[in-house]
């Protein structure tokens, strides 16, 4: 076989080599995709004062993790409902809302993971480092929790426990001149969340498999021809062969054919790759 026949075969194969070599290499490091379960999460913070300490509540909207494994990448985005949160008191839930949180004007609490140090053991447990943007009162701080982590078959749970600065993060302090508060509040989460692969691309199987022509280096010879072959000229040809006359080419758009020496006799071919070039 010559090589400029083979040539065309060995660039296929190389190229589909290399990706299924990209594709086995994709399906090593797949991310992966945590959807948290709003009615299994809990979060809850603790506020402390001179007299006694405040617990409460707050209810998880939605939730998604996604993490590469490979490099560490996080993404998603957990987002808590602010106007849900529940002291057991009216009044000082009132006060929360209105004074402290303002949650009719930020509605939300969110927290955008974007690194997670440490290996998520596919089974059992494991501790990570996720570091991330919390989201309060409509400013972003940087955070990084460190999470005690279980994975049972598809399903994970995590705890994480941090301080939230409120008073410095540019929160009022509720504080009165008889009571006084801390101005700091603890948070305490214990979510849980199922885990499922990224969605991959799809492909359809039923669809006929394109295989790409590779033009022989005598159709390549032609096709060079008729390229440089087609031109504005005064030594016209008609379509049906003759020499005098000044037609245009029906088949380039306005240029006329203007073959030379021994194809100057033959009609103009415009089957070649599919029909007539244009000119260059």
């Amino acid at each position: 076989m010559h090589f400029h026949r083979a040539l065309p075969r060995i660039l296929f194969c190389l190229a589909t080599a290399t990706l299924a070599f990209s594709a086995a290499t994709g399906a090593r490091a797949e991310e992966a995709v945590v959807e948290l379960d709003p009615t299994k999460t809990r979060v809850e913070f603790t506020l402390g004062d001179v007299l006694h300490t405040v617990r409460g509540t707050f209810r998880l909207k939605a939730g998604t993790v996604r993490y590469d494994p490979a490099t560490g990448k996080a993404g998603g985005l957990v987002v808590v409902d602010a106007t849900s949160g529940d002291s057991g008191s009216h009044a000082r839930d009132h006060k929360m809302h209105k004074e402290i949180l303002e949650s009719a004007q930020y509605p939300e609490i969110t927290f955008r993971p974007e690194k997670i140090q440490g290996t998520v053991s596919p089974q059992g447990d494991s501790q990570v480092q996720v570091q991330g943007t919390f989201n309060l009162h409509g400013a972003g701080h940087p955070l990084t929790l460190t999470m005690q982590a279980h994975v049972a078959g598809g399903e994970i749970t995590a705890d994480t426990h941090f301080p939230v600065p409120y008073a410095s993060w540019g929160l009022k302090n509720p504080s009165t001149f008889i009571l006084r508060v801390s101005d700091t509040v603890e948070i305490s989460i214990h979510m849980t969340g199922h885990i499922k692969p990224a969605a991959a691309p799809q492909c359809d199987l039923a669809a006929p498999p394109v295989v790409p022509h590779f033009p022989s280096l005598q159709e390549s010879r032609r096709v060079q021809f008729h390229r440089i072959s087609y031109r504005p000229s005064t030594n016209l040809v008609a379509r049906d062969g003759s020499a005098s006359g000044r037609k245009s080419c029906p088949h380039h758009r306005g240029y006329r054919c203007g073959r030379v020496g021994a194809l100057r006799s033959r009609p103009c071919d415009t089957r070649l790759l599919g029909g007539p070039l244009p000119l260059r």
